[in-house]
């Protein structure tokens, strides 16, 4: 019956299908479990209790006459639920539109809302100024296929925008993009497994909107055909841009990398002459056509005989002749009429044709000139004249043939629908301009003309001013199957605006051949900052001014005489030094925010709602985390994670009702908080509001590839992602998806993973010449490693020398370096560091027959009592010391034996606080007291002597000797006896708190009670490497005569950075080094080889408790080798049998060595168990000595990554 009550089900109805669940679930749990829907919430988290503070979550439950949050809406028999209703969907966006009405902050920045592409200008900038040129160059491709033509001619919508200008100037974004896409550029790629579609689109006209969607729909696998009226693709790009703004070497080269994608290109063939749309659809068999036919004609300035008199003619057909028939021969004077670029451009050009004097007549003042004021700048220095507030009011002419322009003066009026002040006419006011050219340049119009030839159903319609109609989100006209865009739909824009609609249409022309209907885009929201008025001035008050890079250019006297490219280009340094000068305004969550992935989800509308504004100044006090009040919905999850996760409360509420925010408690800043920079409240947060900083002095936003990998800074081997913005650029984010139950990071592991990768890494190798360290390739250096080490052999034989190999390395690494060592026959190889903290351990190999943990990190979870045993796992292994606090809030006791207070170490809590050296009598002690009860240890081999080791012990004495009071001990050993699992957790390299067999008596106190070996209970033995039970494993682990070294091969250690270490390795002679950075022992070694971290390895590590985590390689080795190919070179080089790099080979070695089931290996890689599974059993009990000796063990960091890592966190700090 009692089997029959735990495994009844709970039966409900959700959405009309018929579900179980358990008893105690809520609806939330159960429709996810299920994937019956993507229910909304942005106050749970899984690990939490429910709170329902968001009710974003709401569902219809039958008989409730209100909505219910289903995250705290437990399950019963019969419910009804409906996840998904007009109701509901009201509700969420309400609730949405309430969170985002006073939501103060960018989703992207200004500049990027700007780009009619939408640009990720923030991210480009970011990766170039951080010298991830090619990283940026992909970024703008992406929503811009011709940077290298944007980069020179663009007319830069985003720097209007951006908010660089409240300071002093904006970022030249242009000239980044240009630098990148010229001089790190390369053609687009085709994706290799892209399959063909079998769908075919015919583009109809090659300007930069028929270039975009031919190069969007290529990159999804369709076949394109480009049709082109006239010579050569490019539209006004070509024959509308003078080749002194765009050469056409470099326009070709653009434009040939898309064509490169497999598209086909007709020149020559126009629509309405040689074909129709209909004949293309039909007849030609085309699936789709993209109608990109722009604005072609020059627009007519309305005066008497414009048509008739010889030298008017519109600067379009001036420029587009110039291109077409070569550079004319200008004899006499040249009035160009507009203040476009366009005009700009015919001006210059005049110039450069031989006109004797160009005047450019606009009918408004200078700064209401719509051409970018450095391109009027160029004219002007290049000696074009300007005749402003002057508007053409009659052609002067003699026989036929122009002699002038009579202009009306102009004064500026009320601003029009522009926005520009409109010019009024002056009475009376005339000037005459004498000039044999007039050349037109005040606007352009579409040609229409080529669609009369398609019968009306087939024709897109068009409208009032000459343009196509179609649909904004999609590009589709009129007719089913025909998009269009660029000039012709917008009328003369810009070349951004062609592009951003090419785009466009491609998107919809894929979900048209893929899915039969163009939908467009999935629906985005961004906030603004601006929406809730002018954003003050003193926002930016902490910025110092900085000047913007001028673009070089050849002088104005030497430039006009030809079309040569007037600007230059930024080089790299500036270029980098523009780009830094972003103030990153866009939010660095953007890609993961759940507020507004559901925003847009729900079409919320925050005008709706909005109202009052708090605008509140960002904490960014803590060098690690920041804080923006500005961002936070007060869904209380980083307050609860801090609390129930970490264990700590740093952050809670603070005000009330409208001015509550989240913050450290009694006003302090992050700074100023005990916040361990965990970054637990950064991953639980849905908004953004909490930031990791990481060491990059940029930080994008951008998207990533997750790698999953292991931290490499403790033992405890805690899963995380790699985060990878591009090779060499990542960061350490929490795992998706909880392994073992270790998916919390500490301050290391979130951001010393990051940190390692720095610039300072060594990348080539080096070997000594002439008593100098000098780079060289890896083959000569791998040469001199051997002979370096077979010398040693040869001169001082095999035991002469030493390895000193940290475990921070792969067990792949490790079983390589083991047969390095077996190749030169010594068996002196291990840690030099764990040498000098006493080690190897071997205090438990008679009672166990290993020195090793007998449970996992996972039971603690479990455990009634917690016995921490001269370690202080709160600072030393932080993970774990949030599992601890975890299981003393849900109800476990402590006991602490140590010197000092730790922080783990509540009031309530039995603290002995002995003195340095005593803790193994406290042990011995409190098994003499058991030992005194009747039945105690019977049957326990070795009993006997282990009692008759401790027989002199009594609570009194041991109190005499370590400081702790009697009754203390005594109630410890009860504590311990009556417990019914104890987990207890001892550093085995934690030195200063060692006593002699302290780790033995803890063990056998632990055997005695019955808490050693049991399941869910035991002992935990912590490591300060990450794989030091792989090492072991690998048979690296070896004891170190390091005295006796005369040559010695050095990985990860840095010895010679600890003066004592000087003393006792002054015999070696000759260092070969391994390693990561430039370290002392490096700079004395005569060859330094480059070594890979962990993040750029691919391999396996082993936890302290025996659980096995994986890494996949996330980066490209620094030096350009992965430590497997190194370490397989080298023992190649010293004559071991030939070694596989590969890793799975290596396991499978290794497996083969200690007679283990390599399958199981792999198989337990897959699924993160423990490896190898080995039994815990009890051989016999040991006496130990009781001595109160202190220990004077070296607590030295020799690890080299420790010793950076905290160097370049205290930089950061």
């Amino acid at each position: 019956m009692d089997t029959e009550k735990k495994t009844l089900r709970v039966e409900l109805t959700i959405n009309g299908r018929k579900v179980s669940g358990d008893p105690g679930q809520t609806i939330l749990d159960v429709v996810r479990a299920g994937q019956l829907d993507d229910i909304p919430t942005l106050c749970h988290d899984p690990r939490l209790e429910p709170y329902g503070s968001c009710f974003l979550c709401v569902v219809e439950v039958k008989g409730s006459p209100r909505l219910l949050p289903s995250c705290v809406t437990r399950i019963r028999d019969g419910m009804e639920v409906t996840t998904r209703s007009d109701r509901i969907v009201t509700a969420r966006k309400t609730a949405l539109e309430l969170l985002l009405s006073d939501h103060y902050a960018d989703c992207v920045c200004p500049g990027q809302r700007a780009c009619p592409a939408g640009v990720d200008i923030q991210g480009y900038l970011s990766l170039s100024a951080l010298g991830y040129h090619d990283e940026a160059l992909g970024l703008i491709r992406e929503r811009n296929p011709l940077p290298v033509v944007c980069g020179r001619v663009c007319v830069r919508k985003c720097e209007v925008a951006c908010l660089r200008n409240e300071v002093d100037e904006p970022v030249g974004i242009n000239f980044i993009k240009r630098y990148v896409a010229e001089s790190h550029g390369t053609p687009p790629l085709k994706p290799a497994d892209l399959p063909d579609s079998g769908r075919s689109v015919a583009v109809v006209g090659g300007g930069p909107g028929g270039l975009s969607c031919a190069n969007y729909l290529a990159l999804r696998g369709h076949r394109v055909t480009i049709f082109e009226s006239l010579p050569k693709l490019g539209g006004m790009l070509r024959y509308g841009i003078p080749e002194y703004r765009l050469p056409r070497e470099q326009l070709d080269r653009e434009i040939q990398g898309i064509l490169d994608l497999g598209i086909r290109v007709e020149t020559g063939k126009a629509l309405g002459r040689d074909f129709t749309l209909e004949s293309l659809r039909g007849a030609e068999g085309f699936d789709a056509v993209f109608v990109a036919l722009g604005a072609p004609l020059g627009k007519k300035m309305g005066l008497e005989n414009e048509d008739s008199i010889v030298g008017v003619r519109s600067a379009l057909d001036f420029l587009r002749d110039c291109e077409l028939e070569g550079k004319p021969e200008l004899q006499g004077k040249v009035v160009v009429v507009g203040g476009g670029n366009s005009a700009i451009d015919a001006a210059r050009t005049a110039l450069r044709c031989g006109a004797e004097e160009v005047t450019i007549v606009y009918r408004r003042t200078r700064a209401e000139m719509p051409a970018h004021h450095e391109e009027v700048d160029a004219a002007e220095a290049e000696g074009a004249k300007m005749e402003l507030l002057a508007a053409p009011l009659e052609l002067i002419a003699e026989n036929g043939r122009l002699r002038g322009l009579r202009c009306q003066r102009m004064e500026l009026g009320e601003p029009d629908a522009s926005g520009r002040r409109k010019p009024v006419p002056i009475p009376g006011a005339v000037v005459d301009i004498d000039c044999s050219y007039i050349f037109a340049a005040i606007g352009q119009d579409t040609d229409l003309s080529a669609l009369a030839g398609d019968p009306e159903d087939a024709r897109p319609a068009a409208n009032r001013w000459a343009t196509l109609e179609s649909n904004a989100a999609t590009m589709e006209s009129s007719v089913h199957g025909v998009f269009t865009g660029g000039d012709v739909v917008l009328g003369p824009s810009t070349v951004i605006d062609a592009i951003a609609h090419g785009r466009r249409a491609a998107l919809a022309i894929d979900q048209y051949l893929t899915c039969g209907e163009a939908v467009g885009p999935e629906p985005d929201f961004k906030s603004r900052r601006d929406f809730f008025g002018e954003i003050p001035k003193e926002t930016f008050a902490a910025v110092e001014p900085e000047p913007r890079c001028r673009m070089p250019e050849r002088g104005a006297v030497e430039r006009v005489r030809d079309f040569r490219e007037v600007e230059t280009g930024l080089d790299e340094p500036h270029t980098k030094h523009e780009a830094a000068r972003c103030m990153e305004c866009g939010c660095k969550s953007v890609f993961h925010c759940d507020l507004k992935r559901y925003a847009g989800e729900y079409g919320v509308d925050i005008a709706r709602l909005s109202g009052e504004v708090r605008r509140h100044e960002v904490d960014r006090s803590h060098p690690l985390i920041s804080l923006d009040p500005n961002k936070c919905i007060l869904c209380g999850r980083c307050i609860r994670t801090c609390s129930e996760i970490v264990g700590l409360g740093v952050l809670g509420f603070v005000g009330r009702g409208f001015d509550t925010t989240v913050r450290p408690a009694l006003g302090k800043s992050m700074a100023e908080s005990d916040c361990i920079a965990c970054g637990a409240c950064v991953e639980s947060c849905p908004t953004g509001a909490l930031e990791a900083r990481f060491q990059y002095s940029r930080q994008g936003p951008w998207k990533t590839t997750r790698v999953p990998s292991v931290c490499t800074f403790c033992s405890v081997g805690c899963r995380l992602d790699l985060n990878v913005a591009a090779d060499g650029l990542l960061w350490a984010t929490a795992p998706n998806t909880l392994a073992d139950g270790r998916g919390e990071l500490c301050r290391k592991g979130r951001f010393g993973t990051g940190l390692v990768q720095g610039p300072d890494r060594l990348k080539k190798p080096l070997v000594r010449k002439n008593g100098k360290l000098e780079e060289t390739g890896w083959d000569e250096a791998i040469e001199a490693a051997a002979a370096a080490l077979g010398k040693g052999v040869k001169t001082g034989g095999a035991e002469s020398v030493a390895i000193l190999a940290a475990p921070r390395m792969t067990i792949e690494e490790s079983y390589l370096v083991a047969r390095i060592a077996a190749s030169l026959g010594t068996g002196r190889a291990g840690s030099y560091g764990r040498s000098r903290r006493g080690g190897p351990r071997h205090d438990l190999d008679g009672l166990l027959g290993r020195t090793a943990s007998t449970c996992a990190m996972e039971d603690l979870a479990g455990a009634d009592l917690i016995l921490v045993a001269g370690a202080d796992p709160g600072a030393t292994h932080p993970v774990l010391g949030m599992a601890v606090r975890r299981a003393l809030r849900e109800g476990a006791g402590m006991i602490s034996v140590n010197s000092g207070p730790i922080d783990l170490v509540r009031p309530e809590d039995l603290w002995l606080d002995a003195r340095r050296g005593t803790a193994g009598i406290l042990y011995g002690t409190m098994m003499a007291h058991l030992l005194g009860r009747p039945g105690t240890g019977n049957g326990l081999p070795g009993i006997g002597a282990l009692r008759e080791s401790i027989s002199s012990l009594t609570p009194e004495r041991a109190a005499g000797l370590s400081g702790v009071e009697a009754a203390k001990i005594q109630s410890a050993a009860d504590r311990i006896a009556h417990a019914r699992k104890v987990v207890a957790v001892y550093d085995l390299d934690e030195t200063l708190e060692r006593s002699v067999d302290d780790l033995k008596a803890l063990a056998q106190l632990l055997a005695l009670t019955g808490h050693l070996a049991g399941p869910g209970e035991g002992l935990l033995l912590l490591h300060s490497d990450c794989n030091s039970v792989g090492a072991r494993l690998a048979g690296i682990d070896g004891a170190l005569e390091p005295d006796r070294a005369r040559t010695a091969l050095v990985l990860f250690e840095n010895p010679l950075a600890d003066y004592r270490a000087h003393r006792e390795l002054a015999g070696i002679g000759s260092f070969v080094v391994m390693d990561h950075f430039m370290t002392e022992t490096a700079r004395a070694a005569d060859v330094v080889l480059p070594a890979a971290t962990l993040a750029e390895s691919e391999g396996t590590v082993v936890s302290f408790d025996g659980r096995i985590g994986t890494l996949d390689r996330a980066s490209s080795p620094a030096g350009g080798m992965a430590n497997v190919d190194i370490l397989a070179r080298l023992a190649a080089a010293l004559g071991a049998p030939d070694l596989s790099p590969d890793p799975a080979e290596l396991r499978r070695a290794l497996a083969a060595g200690l007679g283990l089931d390599a399958a199981e290996l792999e198989r337990v890689r897959g699924r993160g168990g423990a490896w190898p599974a080995e039994a815990v059993s009890i051989r016999s009990l040991e006496p130990v000595r009781i001595d109160s000796t202190a220990s004077t063990a070296n607590i030295f960091p020799y690890a080299t990554l420790d010793a950076v890592l905290e160097k370049k966190l205290a930089e950061m700090e």
